[in-house]
C-alpha cells in the first residue's frame, strides 16, 4: 500500500532526525551532563543507528525450501514393484498395485508402513 510505504519512509527519516537531534544535543551540554546521562543519551544513539542501519539493508525474502512430501507406505510398495505392469496407463497400473497392496498379510504392510513413518 502507497499510505504504508510513505508512512515507514517518514518514521526512518524522523529516526535518523532524532539521531542528528542527540548528537547535537550531547555535543552542546556534553559540559553540563553527569557522565551516566552522556552514557544513556549515548546508548540510545547506537540503538537507533544500528535500527537506521537494518532499515536500509536490503530486505530479501529468504525462499523456504519445500519438503517433499513424505512417501506413503502404498508409495514405497509402489517403487518396489518398478517393473510390473508397465504396459498399463498409470492410473489403473496404481489400482491394480493398491489391490495387491491391500492384499499383504499384516507383517509385511507394517514393515511399509514402518519404513514410511520412519522415512
Amino acid at each position: 500500500n502507497k499510505n504504508v510505504v510513505e508512512a515507514e519512509e517518514e518514521f526512518k527519516q524522523r529516526k535518523h532526525d532524532v539521531i542528528v537531534a542527540c548528537k547535537d544535543f550531547l555535543e552542546k551540554y556534553k559540559n553540563s551532563l553527569f557522565e551516566q546521562q552522556i552514557t544513556s543519551i549515548q546508548k540510545k544513539v547506537l540503538k537507533l543507528e544500528r535500527e537506521v542501519a537494518l532499515d536500509n539493508q536490503v530486505k530479501g525474502r529468504t525462499e523456504k525450501k519445500q519438503k517433499k512430501p513424505r512417501p506413503t507406505a502404498f508409495d514405497l510398495f509402489k517403487k518396489t514393484k518398478k517393473g510390473k505392469y508397465l504396459n498399463l496407463p498409470e492410473e489403473e497400473r496404481d489400482r491394480k498395485l493398491l489391490r495387491q497392496f491391500d492384499k499383504l498379510d499384516p507383517g509385511q504392510r507394517n514393515i511399509y508402513e514402518t519404513i514410511a513413518k520412519d522415512y
